[in-house]
């Protein structure tokens, strides 16, 4: 890991339903806003997603991997995603396996 690198942990948050809003957008925002600050200061960024933070976490990142920054010119990005005991949706693309039990393989960023 170079000298140059954010670590970013995204918690879970399992309440009751009346402790969140109707959508998980809120929660997107609040995480690309963190991620694109450090990218943007030039940062190698490694996202651990926990619980729920995986769900919001998935959208998130989009757009924000390193390869996709540098084609923009941007400098930094996202260089690794972890799932710490997470959900993992087949609508963030990162599934690349039909069939997984306790191991996935994600696709490299």
């Amino acid at each position: 890991m170079s000298s140059s690198t954010t670590i970013i942990l995204v918690p879970g948050a399992w309440h009751k339903p009346d402790c969140f809003p109707p959508n998980f957008n809120p929660d997107v925002d609040v995480i690309r806003k963190h991620i694109e600050a450090a990218a943007d200061a030039g940062q190698d960024v490694v996202v651990v997603a926990h619980s729920y933070g995986s769900i919001p976490t998935s959208e998130a990142i989009k757009g924000l991997d390193l390869k996709s920054r540098q084609a923009a010119g941007k400098k930094g990005g996202v260089v690794h995603f972890f799932f710490l005991s997470a959900h993992i949706t087949r609508r963030t693309g990162l599934i690349n396996s039909s069939q997984y039990i306790g191991v996935f393989v994600a696709k490299s960023m």
